[in-house]
């Protein structure tokens, strides 16, 4: 539960914290997590 809580409330905090690739199951209980995934994908140079 404490992945998921930090996910929830300071989505781009979990992104900085836990560098890529992650794996994520059950995206659909954290909806707004996705918006938060595209700008790091937006900002990256790797294609």
């Amino acid at each position: 539960m404490l992945l998921y809580q930090s996910v929830v409330e300071d989505p781009a905090l979990f992104l900085k914290a836990n560098k890529s690739p992650i794996i994520i199951d059950e995206i659909q209980y954290a909806p707004n997590f996705l918006r938060y995934i595209k700008i790091e994908v937006d900002n990256s140079k790797k294609r």
